[in-house]
């Protein structure tokens, strides 16, 4: 039993969901409950593998903002989506870390604005963008959030 609990918390920490870890494992969710419920020592394993998956999406998130070299392109809401569906049980992504990201990521849209169009242009896309980030349907994308992180 030991074999399979270090298995399942290998792939918990490369899967992320218990569901998809859980099978990569070929254990049943019923089986997870159990060890967790009657183990403490592996729940907390647990948690802590499921963490370290959570860390690795906080880490592409920021090498993705900030232009990291070799970072691989991806959907940057659907990434802070991802790490929001993630941290539940740990607390919403830190909004500082958010902010910080966000903010250095519109800071290489810019540079690139202004190597191919027009200072005009440039100043009207950021105004463009600036009114829809302060329109209501964005304001959706952060419910439950606060300034300090906690819900």
């Amino acid at each position: 039993m030991a074999a399979a609990k270090a298995l399942y918390l290998v792939k918990m920490e490369q899967a992320g969901t218990i569901g998809k870890a859980r099978r990569l494992a070929g254990v049943l969710r019923a089986t997870v409950r159990d060890w967790e419920s009657q183990d403490p020592t592996f729940a907390v394993a647990a948690r802590d593998a499921h963490a370290e998956f959570v860390d690795r999406l906080e880490t592409k998130l920021i090498d993705l903002a900030t232009g990291k070299k070799g970072a691989k392109r991806a959907h940057f809401m659907g990434l802070i989506s991802l790490l929001n569906a993630y941290h539940p049980s740990m607390g919403r992504i830190r909004w500082e870390m958010l902010e910080k990201a966000v903010a250095i990521y519109l800071k290489n849209i810019t540079k690139a604005l202004q190597r191919h169009v027009s200072p005009d242009v440039v100043a009207a896309v950021l105004t463009e963008v600036d009114d829809l980030t302060q329109s209501a349907s964005v304001a959706p994308m952060f419910a439950g959030s606060s300034k300090n992180g906690k819900e």
